[in-house]
């Protein structure tokens, strides 16, 4: 029996839990939900994270959500341990057996050692377990995770990889701030036990990395977001002191901009819940911008309630290559999400690169033109350009020539400072009444509104209105500007 044979390593708590199971390999917890989620045949080793809430009702929980095939729960050294009558029946009741890790011993080492009992002396696969060790005492920064993986994959004989998506072999969650952000995916459905102690070794490793990361990241993106977000909702003079926060922070806001939208309406089918949905849109941007990270650059994640704003500056780029560039990026991105959500139903406009703080603006917009135009013509999880647009794209282009904006907001400005819902209401209306010719039958059934409503809306609208709709010039350049800031604002 492997357990009986383990004394030499653990000393456990007492000796007629051990039970004739088949032990697979040695697993590492750094929470109680990593003992529940154990595989059959596991040995757990209990990491001095969770040392101080072992006498808690929570380890309790734990033991009795394990896997009935676990076959062992350990406890590193350091720890003064001794389970309580609970965590004795508990264990017992599912033939798990308790115990504490004499000081000379860890995961690893335990891990050798139970190699040596299933396998026999391979000295090659121990020689290949020292190699991934030494890369990964080696590894200092969660920009080489992928090198890392890729050259434990090289001595494993098999395939690492990390996703936020669970596959049908050895899967490690990765966890931030204690909630599950990524997996750590191992094709190999029948995993020797050196190859499980192998990738929990990683596993841990990344973890610590990509936390790492978080923490001295979070509190500088969520600046950086807050900045961009204030110079996005502000004109430039307003905006000058994030500007020049952002300067102070060598972002490069004097650069070139690339914007991607997302619009988040219905990420998902008979998910309605408010709550659902941002939770929903905060993980499809987190993986998103950990996947559009892979390129070189400043990408910044910002947004509204119902879309996601993702933002690439770099001090110079090569305008010709950019867009290409950057649809192959997203189609990538959407693609991971995909991996996480599959039922995932998103559209995505994609501006064009600009130059400095005004740029930014300017791609957000030719972003967000684009982004309606897939979603009026629902291209599903598939970046569309500005660039294609035709007549929406010449629109913005119109409305960057000097003298043609104050132009556009001495009109339409009355419609827009309403509250933000009575603004949207009102530009929904107005541009659906003068595409349908003004038509109010037809306005009703495109809005899908009663007739006595629509007219109740224009009445309204006509009132705030500083134009004549019935002078065709005034109309004409009415609906120019309301497609504006359609683009702009819906």
């Amino acid at each position: 029996m492997v357990l009986e044979q383990l004394k030499g390593q653990i000393d456990f708590r007492p000796d007629e839990n051990l039970r004739a199971k088949a032990v697979t390999g040695v697993v590492t917890a750094r929470s109680f939900t990593d003992i529940e989620a154990a595989p059959e045949g596991a040995v757990v080793v209990v990491e001095a994270t969770l040392h101080r809430e072992l006498r808690t009702y929570r380890f309790d929980i734990a033991l009795g959500a394990a896997d009935a095939g676990v076959a062992a729960v350990v406890i590193t050294s350091g720890s003064s341990f001794e389970p309580t009558p609970t965590s004795l029946r508990l264990a017992g009741d599912r033939g798990i057996a308790l115990g504490i890790l004499r000081p000379d011993q860890d995961a690893v080492s335990l891990a050798v050692r139970l190699r040596d009992l299933t396998r026999g002396d391979d000295a090659t696969e121990v020689a290949a377990f020292e190699k991934v060790c030494g890369l990964v005492e080696r590894c200092t920064s969660s920009d080489d995770i992928d090198a890392l993986l890729a050259a434990a994959s090289r001595e494993l004989e098999t395939t690492i990889t990390l996703s936020g998506a669970v596959t049908d072999g050895l899967d490690v969650p990765i966890r931030v701030q204690g909630i599950i952000r990524h997996h750590l995916n191992v094709e190999d459905r029948s995993p020797s036990p050196l190859l499980t102690a192998a990738t929990s070794h990683l596993a841990r490793k990344v973890e610590a990395l990509v936390q790492a990361d978080y923490e001295a990241n979070e509190l500088h993106d969520a600046t950086r977001a807050e900045l961009l977000n204030e110079i996005l909702l502000n004109d430039e003079a307003t905006s000058a002191n994030a500007t020049g926060r952002l300067r102070l922070g060598e972002f490069p806001i004097d650069g070139h901009h690339y914007a991607i939208r997302v619009d988040c309406h219905d990420p998902l089918p008979n998910v309605t819940s408010v709550k659902a949905i941002y939770h929903c849109q905060q993980r499809l941007g987190e993986i998103m911008l950990h996947s559009l990270r892979r390129t070189k650059g400043h990408w910044t994640k910002a947004g509204t309630a119902n879309s996601i704003l993702l933002i690439w500056s770099r001090p110079t780029a090569h305008t010709d290559l950019l867009a290409a560039e950057v649809e192959r990026m997203t189609t990538e991105a959407i693609a991971d999400a995909e991996k996480v959500f599959p039922e995932l139903r998103i559209h995505i406009g994609l501006g064009t690169t600009h130059l400095g703080v005004a740029g930014i603006r300017s791609s957000v917009t030719e972003a967000t033109t684009a982004v309606r135009a897939a979603r009026e013509r629902d291209l599903v999880n598939r970046p569309h350009q500005f660039d294609r647009l035709g007549l929406s794209r010449a629109l913005v282009r119109w409305a960057e020539i000097d003298g043609v904006r104050p132009v556009i907001n001495e009109i339409i400005s009355p419609l827009l400072d309403q509250t933000p819902r009575r603004a949207r209401e009102a530009l929904t209306t107005l541009r659906a009444y003068l595409d349908s010719g003004r038509n109010i039958s037809t306005t009703a059934e495109v809005l899908h509104l009663h007739r006595n409503t629509v007219r109740y809306r224009l009445d309204r609208i006509t009132a705030l209105l500083p134009v004549d709709l019935d002078d065709p010039d005034e109309r004409l350049l009415l609906e120019l500007s309301c497609r504006i800031a359609a683009s702009e604002h819906l």
